[in-house]
């Protein structure tokens, strides 16, 4: 676990190309964390103490915003984005062992069953039922690691090490006994360190499902109106949300099984994208509290 937490840490931290994160980059303010700052975690490794740079900040000039639905347009795509900081909430998965519909039969259901403020729908799964890449629920492994284009990225929360992220399968293959509490495996990529991602389809119109992540504490579930991949990706490194940098944007499974819920309670909610022709999935990420 050591191990892991040590390896997360680099990871994130590289996978930021050294980008400096500022307080515009946000839509809620935070602190600026840079090489060298004092925000440092120590932990035993092989018996010498080394030092792990915590990007979660604590700093008490800036504390954290409540999650909020934001709605920019990014030429004729209409998004709808709910941002969240993981300083103070986090992303759960919601599993149906039993294949799509066996447990939660839509995001709104999903987010009820674990008392989640919002919820949307996960990766692909086969005709069978079964989860087309690697997914870890409260530390249980369902599914196995899926090396096509629909795997392409793994979103991963480790309580230990505290620090949610979006890793390339690559990176991920390379962490020794990983244990993560939660993992879920989807893709393509739509923005790699804030760029388009060459070879995305330029056909096949529809709704689609994503996750956004500013590189730091800043985190988005995200919905677009119809559009192929190509067209998002483009939309997308154009930076069409005020205050909120996407370092990485990874695709989630859309079309009929694109279903994003956000409760009343929260600012500018509530909010549905289901529709009556959406279909069951095989799972969901739900958004609570960080202190579950």
């Amino acid at each position: 676990m050591i191990r892991l937490t040590l390896l997360l840490c680099l990871a994130v931290l590289s996978s930021c190309s050294n980008r400096v994160p500022t307080p515009g980059d946000f839509i809620f303010p935070v602190a600026e964390i840079t090489p060298g700052t004092p925000h440092l975690e120590t932990e035993l490794i092989n018996g010498d103490e080394a030092p792990i740079h915590n990007v979660v900040s604590d700093h008490p000039a800036h504390p954290p915003v409540s999650p909020a639905v934001h709605q920019p347009t990014a030429g004729n795509l209409k998004l709808t984005v709910l941002a969240f900081d993981s300083r103070t909430h986090n992303l759960q998965v919601i599993d149906n062992e039993n294949g799509p519909g066996s447990g939660a039969r839509n995001s709104k259901s999903a987010a009820k069953s674990k008392s989640a403020i919002a919820a949307i729908n996960g990766g692909f799964f086969t005709p069978e039922g079964k989860p087309l890449g690697l997914v870890y629920e409260q530390g249980r492994k369902y599914g196995e690691l899926s090396n096509s284009s629909l795997g392409a990225g793994i979103y991963v929360h480790s309580t230990a090490s505290r620090l949610p992220a979006i890793l390339p399968r690559s990176t991920w293959q390379q962490l020794s006994s990983p244990s993560p509490a939660h993992l879920l495996q989807s893709g393509p990529f739509l923005l790699k360190n804030g760029k388009t991602v060459s070879g995305l389809s330029i056909t096949r119109p529809r709704e689609r499902s994503f996750l956004l992540w500013d590189g730091n504490i800043g985190w988005a579930l995200a919905h677009s109106s119809s559009t192929s991949l190509a067209s998002l990706s483009k939309a997308l490194a154009a930076q069409p949300i005020t205050g909120f940098h996407i370092h990485h944007a990874l695709n989630l499974d859309g079309g009929s099984s694109s279903d994003l819920w956000v409760s009343s309670s929260v600012k500018g909610g509530p909010v549905s994208t289901r529709h009556l022709w959406n279909k069951n999935v095989r799972n969901y990420l739900a958004l609570v509290p960080s202190k579950q």
